[in-house]
C-alpha cells in the first residue's frame, strides 16, 4: 500500500525527501542561518544532557548578530583605509587614521581568535573529549579501560603485547562524552608489527586531551599519573601526586573517575557553552583572523582593504552567506529524512 502510494506520487512529479531537505528549505528561505542548522543537527543527535543544553543555546540568532557586528567593524576599517588615499599628501591625517584603524583591527582579530579557541572547546563537548591510557606492557591498561567501560571491551591477557593497535571506545563521564583510547604497551625488543602499534599509540596519545599514564612519576595539567596493582601492593589513593589503584578489583577507580570529571569540566566547561562547536567553523574564524593580520601588516592600502574583504567572506561562511555547495551538502547530509 505504502509503496503504491509512493509510486503514484512520484508519477505525478513529486520526489522523495532526502535527509535534511526540510531543514535545507528553511535555510534557503532565510528561516535559519547555517550556524542554527548546525546547532539543530547537534541537538537532534545529542547523547548527553550537557550536549543538549549546549546545542540548544546555539539555536538562537547570537552567531548571526556577532558576525554582523564583526562585519560592520571590518567595513568601517576598510572605509578608513581607503579614505587614507584621499589624504595621501597630508602629513598628519593619513598616518593618524591608519594607526587608529590598525588598533581597532588588532582588537577585532583578538576577539575572533578567542572565538576560534572557544569553538574548539565546543567541538570537544559535541564530539567528545579524548582520554588515552598509556604505559608499559602488562601494567593493566586494558583492564582499566574495561573497568571504566563497565564491560569487557578490550581483550586482556597476561601475555605482553596483547594490545597491538589503537582501540577506541565511546562512553560518558559526568555527563560529558568521552572517547577512551587503549594503546599498545611500551617495551623494547619488539617485532615490526608491535613496533608499529606502539608508534600509532604514541601518536594518538600525543594529541589526546587527557592522558592516564601508568607508572609515571608525576602527573600534570593533562596527565593523571597512576600506579596499578594495588591489590598486590596494598596501596590505594593519592600518594605524592600518584593515584594508586587496582583496575582488576576496582579499588581506587572512583577516585580516578572523579579526578577525570574535574579535568573534563575544565576542558569543556559545560555550564558555559560557546556559540560555535564545529571544526570547520573554527577554521573559518582562523581564516578571518589571519586575513585581518595580513591587512595590518600590508603596506599597500588597496591590498590591505582586499584582505579585509576576504576576512568578511570567511565570517560570512559561518551563517551560510557564500558557503560552498559541498560544505552545505555535507552539513545537511547529517540530517535524517523528515528533518
Amino acid at each position: 500500500m505504502v509503496a503504491g502510494v509512493t509510486q503514484a506520487l512520484i508519477g505525478r512529479g513529486l520526489t522523495p525527501a532526502r535527509g535534511g531537505d526540510f531543514t535545507r528549505r528553511a535555510f534557503e528561505n532565510g528561516k535559519l542561518d547555517l550556524s542554527q542548522v548546525e546547532a539543530l543537527g547537534d541537538l537532534l543527535y545529542a547523547d548527553t544532557e550537557a550536549q543538549r543544553r549546549a546545542a540548544l543555546t546555539r539555536t538562537g540568532t547570537g552567531v548571526a548578530k556577532r558576525v554582523d557586528e564583526w562585519r560592520r567593524r571590518l567595513l568601517g576599517a576598510r572605509a578608513d583605509l581607503e579614505a587614507t588615499l584621499d589624504f595621501a599628501e597630508e602629513d598628519d591625517i593619513g598616518p593618524r587614521l591608519v594607526v587608529a584603524t590598525c588598533r581597532g583591527l588588532h582588537e577585532l582579530g583578538r576577539e575572533i581568535d578567542a572565538a576560534r579557541v572557544e569553538t574548539l572547546r565546543g567541538e570537544r563537548l559535541t564530539e567528545g573529549v579524548t582520554i588515552a591510557i598509556v604505559g608499559p606492557t602488562n601494567a593493566g591498561k586494558s583492564t582499566l579501560l574495561n573497568a571504566m567501560m563497565r564491560r569487557d571491551a578490550a581483550m586482556v591477557s597476561p601475555v605482553p603485547g596483547t594490545t597491538r593497535d589503537v582501540l577506541e571506545f565511546r562512553t560518558t563521564l559526568g555527563g560529558i562524552p568521552v572517547t577512551l583510547i587503549d594503546t599498545a604497551g611500551l617495551r623494547d625488543d619488539v617485532d615490526a608489527l608491535e613496533a608499529e602499534g606502539i608508534r600509532r599509540g604514541q601518536a594518538r596519545a600525543a594529541v589526546a586531551d587527557i592522558r592516564v599514564a601508568f607508572d609515571a612519576l608525576s602527573g600534570g595539567a593533562d596527565t593523571v599519573a597512576i600506579a596499578g596493582k594495588s591489590d598486590l601492593t596494598g596501596k590505594v589513593g593519592w600518594i605524592d601526586g600518584v593515584l594508586h589503584l587496582s583496575p582488576r578489583t576496582g579499588a581506587g577507580l572512583e577516585l580516578l573517575e572523579a579526578d577525570l570529571v574535574e579535568r573534563l569540566e575544565r576542558v569543556v566547561r559545560p555550564a558555559d557553552p560557546p556559540m560555535l562547536a564545529r571544526r570547520w567553523q573554527a577554521s573559518a574564524l582562523a581564516s578571518a583572523a589571519a586575513y585581518i593580520m595580513a591587512a595590518i601588516e600590508e603596506p599597500e592600502v588597496v591590498l590591505a582593504a582586499d584582505s579585509l574583504r576576504r576576512a568578511g567572506s570567511a565570517l560570512d561562511e559561518l551563517v551560510g552567506r557564500g558557503a560552498a555547495d559541498d560544505l552545505l551538502d555535507a552539513i545537511f547530509a547529517r540530517f535524517c529524512i523528515g528533518k
